[in-house]
């Protein structure tokens, strides 16, 4: 997720709903800066942002996450795929060197079973664009100045309330 956690896309109270609006129209700025036309990156901007909004919907909140008690989910590595199916575990697991164990533990099984099943549904442009916007968005600070003002303009002054940007030599 580009905000802190699920909460900034989930609460309804106005702060919120104003940190979800300057997000959309941060990843829009992102867009356009980096190259893709107005109108253009503002559907972008939506398709990435509504993806978000899924995949907050998918994960724990912040209770359940921190509870360890709900943490002992043992599940056999040939099991995944029928739990929670969407993601081609066995390149999942062969590309995070993991395909040699038997077993793995699910911390969050229904987050695990929903995230999986929205790799499957949305579309792979949908999934696309929203690595492309992350991949500039988690290295604006070292991308040209407008892309890191932007990035501080959100993350700095919006999501933290930071008035004044470090000199980027620093």
């Amino acid at each position: 997720l580009g905000m802190p956690d699920r909460e900034y896309y989930l609460a309804g109270d106005k702060d919120m709903a104003a940190n979800r609006a300057a997000y959309q129209a941060y990843i829009a700025a992102i867009l356009r800066q980096t190259g893709d036309a107005d109108a253009d990156a503002r559907k972008k901007a939506k398709a990435i942002f509504d993806l978000e909004m899924k995949i907050a919907n998918a994960h724990a909140n912040v209770v359940d996450s921190q509870d360890i008690h709900k943490a002992n989910n043992p599940w056999a590595v040939a099991d995944y795929a029928t739990k929670a199916p969407g993601i081609d575990w066995t390149a999942f697991f062969d590309a995070a060197k993991l395909n040699g164990q038997q077993t793995l533990f699910a911390w969050q099984p229904d987050a695990i079973r929903k995230l999986s099943a929205l790799v499957a549904s949305e579309p792979l442009q949908a999934w696309k664009d929203y690595l492309h916007f992350h991949a500039i968005n988690h290295s604006a600070a070292l991308l040209p100045k407008a892309v890191a003002d932007l990035s501080f303009g959100f993350n700095g002054t919006q999501l933290n309330g930071t008035s004044q940007q470090r000199d980027r030599w620093k």
